[in-house]
């Protein structure tokens, strides 16, 4: 018999959605100024073609479009293109980050913490090059908390990581409800937003 009764672990578009509605908010004022003829362009780097990337990147996508799409100010103004690779092998992330930059990106999701290593690194050396594009991250790590932490631009305006105290929790109460014959379930998690306020 299968001794797994209950599955707890974060949903990477529900993860993502919460990504979507943070770099909404911090670029729809910008978006609103651009016209159909000249949209504001976001850009997604997809880590990999794993079930894992495909979900943060649609997750950002869907959750964006929707909340874009039902605000008059933005609706129509903006266009989303997308750069998938299949490892961060060669600067994979970095190419990426060009060719997104050679389409006009003012803004861009990147969907796990080898994207930001990248593309973190590739700011730092391009002087000043992306200084325009608001970003936004995925995961935790050491970069990306020293990026977010820095002043100035680029700006990386916060990542969602998994939310560890809640997974922990939610597979505990499952335990309990298991042992004392009560109803057990799959839990999703969502993921925590972190930024500079918070952090």
């Amino acid at each position: 018999k299968n001794p797994i009764v209950a599955h707890v672990a974060t949903s990477n578009k529900a993860a993502a959605n919460i990504n979507g509605e943070k770099l909404f908010e911090a670029i729809k004022a910008e978006i609103a100024k651009a016209t159909a003829d000249k949209p504001y362009v976001i850009g997604v780097i997809q880590h990999d073609e794993t079930q894992t990337g495909i979900d943060r990147a649609q997750g950002f996508i869907d959750k964006f479009v929707e909340l874009a799409d039902a605000d008059a100010t933005t609706k129509g103004k903006y266009q989303i293109v997308k750069e998938v690779k299949q490892g961060d092998a060669n600067q994979a992330y970095v190419a990426a980050l060009e060719a997104l930059y050679e389409k006009g990106i003012q803004a861009l999701f990147m969907t796990n913490e080898g994207v930001v290593k990248q593309v973190y690194d590739a700011t730092k050396s391009a002087e000043g090059k992306y200084d325009g594009i608001v970003f936004s991250g995925f995961d935790a790590g050491t970069k990306q908390l020293t990026w977010i932490k820095e002043d100035g631009t680029p700006k990386l305006i916060g990542s969602v990581a998994q939310d560890s105290i809640d997974m922990g929790y939610q597979a505990v109460m499952q335990c309990i409800n298991a042992i004392e014959g009560k109803e057990v379930k799959d839990v999703a998690i969502a993921g925590q937003w972190y930024n500079k306020e918070n952090l």
